[in-house]
């Protein structure tokens, strides 16, 4: 009887024992299943703030210096033609997921565009009477061109700026378009929307615009505003609009990496503030 009353302890006994060990076992596997968890988390934490931590200058936010002459107007329906093969490979290949940011590409400052705009353009012009008295004499001596609505791009009625560029900027702005509708494959054309200005410009544009400093480099004739939201769609050959933008921001690019412009997307203003090398 006794003996059998020891084996029944002793079975009881082990039996408590394997459940302790199984209980404890499990217990110190969940802890540390949560344990790696939290680790993970808190590297997660940590990396996101080192990438906080490591924007780059030209990431940051740049004050735009432009006011466009005129807002423009999205109002081209889209169609439902699509774009074509060459096109696809080419936006696939040199600018994939450019159309989502395209300020990560369009970067170059403010300083970099005045510099250049010095080494490259006029001497500024004072005010529209003296452009008036001027410009003729330059555009003889081959120092000013004017540039005027085509069948590559459009210029818009210009009311705080010029139609004026230097010979070398208005070389530019033809192979930009060029490039641009061999690309697009059609007639469409895209938008200069500023020009030259002068000293007088500037200051009316201070009161629409803080950013529109004297320091501007429209004063010299090396720079130009291309609106990157609006376009004249060639009927014969539609195009939709964002195939548009990412032809146009592609073409840019593409220039900008061969060292003749410097190039500054300006989201606020609707443009392209681009100013020759």
């Amino acid at each position: 009887m006794a003996s059998s009353s020891r084996k029944v302890f002793l079975s009881k006994l082990l039996g408590a024992v394997l459940c302790i060990f199984f209980l404890g076992f499990f217990t110190g596997r969940c802890s540390g299943v949560k344990s790696v968890e939290r680790r993970a988390a808190k590297a997660e934490v940590v990396v996101s703030d080192e990438n906080k931590a490591q924007v780059s200058p030209a990431e940051k936010e740049e004050p735009e210096e432009d006011f466009d002459d005129r807002k423009p107007e999205e109002t081209v329906e889209d169609n439902s033609e699509e774009i074509s093969e060459d096109e696809i490979q080419y936006v696939e290949t040199e600018f994939y997921g450019l159309p989502k940011r395209y300020e990560q590409y369009f970067t170059d400052t403010q300083d970099m565009h005045l510099e250049s705009a010095q080494n490259n353009g006029i001497t500024p012009f004072k005010s529209r009477a003296e452009i008036d008295e001027r410009v003729p004499a330059l555009i003889a001596s081959c120092k000013l061109k004017k540039i005027e609505a085509n069948t590559k791009y459009s210029v818009d009625d210009l009311t705080i700026s010029h139609p004026y560029v230097v010979p070398k900027c208005a070389k530019f702005l033809d192979d930009l378009a060029t490039e641009f509708q061999n690309i697009t494959e059609s007639k469409s054309r895209f938008c200069v929307s500023s020009g030259l200005r002068t000293e007088e410009d500037i200051r009316k544009l201070q009161g629409r615009n803080s950013n529109a400093t004297t320091k501007s480099a429209h004063l010299y004739g090396t720079t130009i505003d291309i609106a990157y939201a609006r376009y004249e769609i060639d009927p014969d050959r539609p195009i939709r609009m964002p195939e548009l933008r990412i032809a146009l921001a592609g073409v840019l690019r593409d220039m900008q990496k061969e060292g003749r412009c410097l190039v500054k997307f300006e989201r606020k203003q609707y443009c392209y503030h681009i100013t020759i090398k």
